[in-house]
């Protein structure tokens, strides 16, 4: 959610035509953003993994692994399209 309110608030700087310092970090912040989720998803995943129990265990790590994937797709798509606009 946070990825999103920042590529709105760059695309809304950027329509206004308004040029300050937090527009020009705002690709750099997406991006960032982006790896501090995928570091979470995949801390969610193997915080919950059992070794000893795979079969129960798979499920919450593939969750966190979803998690990881969809943040660092959100971020770098983001960043990608806020520095192209």
């Amino acid at each position: 959610m946070l990825i999103c309110g920042l590529f709105i608030a760059g695309i809304r700087l950027e329509s206004l035509k308004i040029n300050s310092p937090f527009a020009s970090y705002i690709p750099m912040l997406l991006t960032s953003l982006g790896i501090l989720g995928t570091f979470i998803g995949i801390s969610i995943g193997l915080a919950t993994f059992n070794p000893s129990d795979i079969d129960s265990s798979i499920a919450n790590l593939l969750a966190g692994m979803k998690t990881a994937f969809y943040t660092s797709l959100a971020g770098m798509a983001s960043s990608i399209l806020i520095s192209k606009h």
